[in-house]
């Protein structure tokens, strides 16, 4: 049996390779090369977190998950952005953060809201 682990995402857990061999081998073409390369030159406090953020790169079925994720933190970021707070104070910085958690709650940092 295949040695695999789990990660966690926004969609859902996801079952990756347990193995440098295993995540190279699902990887497409053009990427093996560079994961070879960043693989073999970690150093042995590294390898585990290198190993982990190219098991994440892996396709998973909750692809479109973490992508509508990502699109509504930037759409909520850009929005934010415009708004011109002035983030170089205290005041403005906690006005900026309270307008993109509200964003971010509600799903309106999303041009598709």
């Amino acid at each position: 049996m295949a040695k695999t682990f789990t990660i966690h995402t926004v969609g859902g857990p996801v079952e990756v390779p347990g193995t440098i061999g295993g995540i190279r081998q699902v990887l497409p073409e053009e990427q093996r090369a560079e994961f070879t390369s960043e693989v073999e030159n970690a150093g042995l406090d590294e390898l585990r977190e290198v190993l982990a953020r190219w098991a994440a790169r892996l396709p998973s079925e909750h692809d479109d998950a973490e992508d509508a994720c990502v699109r509504l933190l930037k759409d909520a970021e850009d929005q934010v952005a415009a708004m011109g707070f002035d983030t170089g104070t205290p005041e403005g910085l906690a006005a900026a953060r309270a307008e993109f958690d509200r964003l971010t709650r509600t799903g309106k940092g999303t041009a598709a809201a």
